[in-house]
């Protein structure tokens, strides 16, 4: 796929030319994977129109969040038990997530994040995987498992990044707490130099550019906390939030303020489920090893530390605020299956001695079943902000445009979409070819230079009259392929319409290749 080709990850449609930087761009086209294994796989004709392919991503999502239910499984069943287990895996895809259950917040939405970004549910899994062997290690006092997990975690910057950098402070400090084979003493100078390591690596951050700024100072709490009751879609609670913020703001005790924000950001995060979190918490405290026990504390802290303490990346590497919003995934995770497990060890004794309080359970169960279909159906919506990146309606001749790119070109062919200055990286998913440019997001960020620079080629290349140029400026930014939309009438179509090569219904493919 063009992901696996991509000379650097960072830049999934964006070919590393010999004589142009690259500059970042977007993987946007994981939202048409789906299609494009439909049409791969040859049925996609059960899906199309006359005109259009609609896209079909239910089974796929699905089969993803089944990596991060079995993480969620395993991480449970060797301390809680099979059926703590299972009640979390219950949980994580049955019941409503934090989104129905407090704020309306969709920017924090945990299924949403899950849907469009397709990484994060194998970052999950093998991050529960990493957890599950420290949990082994710290409750039997074994220095191997702990380095298993360490190992294990090492893998998860392959799935996704955001994932790994916010496990590396829990993941760094929980032997020092709870591993008990060694002296305290020892303990101490274990967690005092991971520390120091810590801070050393942050400093790090700030002098390459080629990483993401991790720099703890606050300077991007008052604006990040905006974008999180930006999101709040509950009139009511969105007006007495915004109508309280400038009062609290205001005060001149700063702690009182980061209490009340950070009270905020763990309801819109994770709702009641937090709050029955901390509830369970206390309840079965007595039957629970420590290490457990008190895991969603380190998580949650960690979190709300993260979103409110960090500032904005800027050296460009991705979006500004990935550092302090992309953690939530993993911070709801951990509450939500969690809380599940705990809610099965709470109610044990009372399912163990009434048949009638089982029937009444797996009654419930089935029943929990009509949320995702009542929920479901536009669990990939996100913010109000995202509707126009969902329902996309692909035409027939786009479909088979793109697959005569895939099938007769080489895996390291640059592609141009006509509309490439303002659709969403639709014909490089779907020829599985890396684009020249792609302005898939909107939002209040900035691009960067290049990349502004090619959008502004692209769209002089389109209104070009002396046909000579046009066939210059591909060779020259090796574009050998070229697709035009029938919406655009291109000035140059009729004088270069030897270099078309395919076109269905009204989308024109031209191969600039033998130009050379």
């Amino acid at each position: 796929m063009v992901f696996s080709r991509a000379e650097d990850k960072r830049f999934c449609f964006l070919k590393r030319l010999p004589d142009v930087e690259p500059y970042d761009s977007v993987g946007g086209a994981c939202a048409f994977l789906p299609l494009r294994l439909l049409c791969r796989s040859g049925n996609a004709v059960l899906f199309r129109t006359n005109d259009s392919v609609p896209g079909f991503r239910l089974f796929f999502g699905t089969s993803r969040s089944c990596f991060g239910g079995v993480g969620g499984f395993c991480a449970h069943k060797f301390f809680l038990g099979p059926w703590a287990g299972l009640s979390a895996c219950v949980v994580l895809f049955l019941i409503p997530g934090p989104l129905q259950l407090w704020a309306a917040n969709h920017w924090l939405s945990y299924h949403w994040q899950q849907q469009i970004s397709p990484g994060a549910s194998y970052g999950i899994a093998v991050m529960a995987l990493a957890w599950l062997f420290m949990f082994v290690g710290c409750h039997h006092r074994s220095l191997t498992w702990i380095l298993v997990s360490y190992a294990v975690f090492s893998v998860v910057p392959h799935y996704k990044a955001h994932i790994f950098l916010a496990n590396v402070f829990p993941m760094g400090i929980y032997p020092a707490l709870l591993f008990n084979k060694y002296s305290k003493y020892m303990r101490c100078i274990r967690l005092f130099s991971f520390l120091a390591l810590l801070a050393f690596g942050m400093k790090m951050s700030e002098k390459i550019a080629m990483i993401p700024l991790v720099r703890l100072d606050g300077s991007a709490l008052q604006q990040y906390f905006a974008f999180v009751l930006a999101g709040i879609e509950n009139n009511f609670l969105h007006n007495f939030l915004f109508s309280k913020i400038d009062s609290i703001a205001s005060m001149s005790n700063p702690y009182f303020t980061a209490a009340f924000m950070a009270a905020v950001l763990f309801l819109s995060t994770f709702g009641t489920a937090g709050i029955l979190c901390f509830s369970l918490m206390w309840l079965i405290r007595k039957e629970t090893d420590k290490s457990v026990l008190y895991f969603p504390v380190i998580i949650i802290a960690n979190y709300l530390v993260m979103s409110l303490g960090l500032a904005f990346d800027a050296h460009g590497t991705a979006m500004r605020d990935e550092l302090l919003h992309r953690p939530f995934v993993w911070a709801c995770f951990v509450v939500i299956a969690w809380t599940g497990g705990a809610v099965f060890l709470f109610i044990r004794d009372w399912l163990a001695r009434s048949g009638k309080a089982r029937g009444i359970i797996m009654g419930a169960i089935c029943l929990c079943f009509l949320f995702p279909a009542y929920l479901g159906r536009e669990v990939q919506r996100g913010p109000l902000w995202g509707r126009p990146f969902i329902n996309h309606v692909v035409p027939v001749g786009l479909v088979h445009a793109c697959d005569f790119i895939r099938t007769h070109s080489r895996h390291d062919d640059i592609i141009q979409d006509s509309y490439g200055e303002n659709k969403k990286a639709i014909a490089e998913a779907l020829s599985e070819r890396q684009g020249y440019v792609v302005k898939y997001f909107i939002g209040p960020y900035e691009l960067a230079s290049e990349h502004s620079s090619r959008l502004s080629e692209i769209a002089y290349v389109k209104q070009e009259t002396v046909p000579e140029v046009v066939v210059d400026f591909f060779i020259k930014r090796h574009i050998r392929w070229f697709l035009s939309n029938p919406e655009e009438e291109l000035p140059w179509a009729k004088a270069l319409s030897k270099y078309c090569v395919y076109e269905s219904r009204g989308y024109r493919v031209y191969d600039f290749q033998n130009s050379a």
